[in-house]
């Protein structure tokens, strides 16, 4: 009996030598999380850092094109009372604070009394301002100053030069949005995405082909005329809205005119329109 072993004893050598390793084994778990947290990390940062648009220098909008486009046509073939511009300007400035987008194209400009030419005052993209930053790739002052110098700031000013335009002979406004249409919504950047169109304008149409001072409202006069093949266009389904100026000196009323308006922007595909009178006239 006395060669007989203590119960145990290989265990007891055993766990010493386990014991050994626990420290190493204990390192090299950490030294893995560690090298797992770092490469998870750096991938997250990396796809953050994709969902960041980047951006043309010149125009703010996204290299792959904007997400929207809106244009602003205001027609200054007539001086605008200070009343209705101030309606206008309210407007105006609701729909770049909160109505487009960052990344959505805004593009201003005014009629001229020659058919089809455009006065552009801006052309440019929504860059977003500080509330779109992503903290962790961007600085939020960079940001916010490039949305007050490269998208408000000559925004409102491309307004205040429209208010001091000088008045014109004739008020070509359907060759004018038939500019807008090839010029801006035409693009192979904005032919996919959605499009909206802003008049504002006492759109009564006078040129040498065809003039509502001389037949009114009448939509069957127009279509008689020879104003009317060469000023079709497509509208691709461009939402529209008429900011009007009633101007008290016409022969005819408001609704004959809306519903003028409506069916020409039937006729020429676009989408949804709206007739919002303007105050002040």
């Amino acid at each position: 009996m006395s060669r007989r072993r203590p119960r145990g004893g290989k265990r007891r050598r055993g766990n010493s030598r386990n014991r050994g390793k626990a420290p190493a084994i204990v390192a090299l778990t950490l030294v893995a999380l560690a090298s797992s947290a770092l490469i998870g990390g750096y991938a997250w940062l990396k796809v953050r850092s994709l969902d960041n648009v980047a951006l043309d220098p010149e125009t703010n909008c996204p290299l792959d094109g904007p997400t929207s486009v809106t244009a602003f046509l205001f027609d200054t073939t007539d001086a605008i009372p200070e009343a209705a511009f101030m309606h206008l300007r309210n407007t105006y400035e609701r729909a770049i604070e909160d109505e487009i987008e960052a990344g959505g194209e805004i593009w201003v400009g005014s009629i001229t009394d020659k058919p089809g030419e455009l006065v552009v005052g801006f052309r440019g993209c929504n860059p977003g301002d500080e509330t779109t930053v992503d903290d962790w790739t961007e600085n939020r002052r960079i940001r916010l100053e490039k949305f007050q110098r490269g998208y408000r700031e000559p925004l409102e000013a491309a307004l205040d030069r429209i208010k001091h335009s000088e008045g014109a002979d004739q008020s070509p406004i359907m060759a004018a949005i038939q500019s807008v249409k090839l010029q801006i919504f035409e693009t192979a950047e904005a032919r996919d995405v959605p499009k909206r169109l802003v008049v504002a304008s006492d759109m009564i149409e006078h040129t040498d082909l065809y003039s509502q001072y001389r037949s009114g409202p009448d939509y069957q006069a127009y279509l008689n005329s020879p104003a009317s093949s060469p000023n079709r266009t497509d509208l691709m389904g461009a939402e529209v809205t008429v900011l009007y100026f009633n101007r008290p000196q016409k022969k005819f009323g408001s609704a004959p005119h809306a519903q003028f308006w409506a069916n020409w922007f039937a006729d020429n595909r676009s989408g949804k329109f709206n007739f919002v009178k303007v105050e002040g006239i």
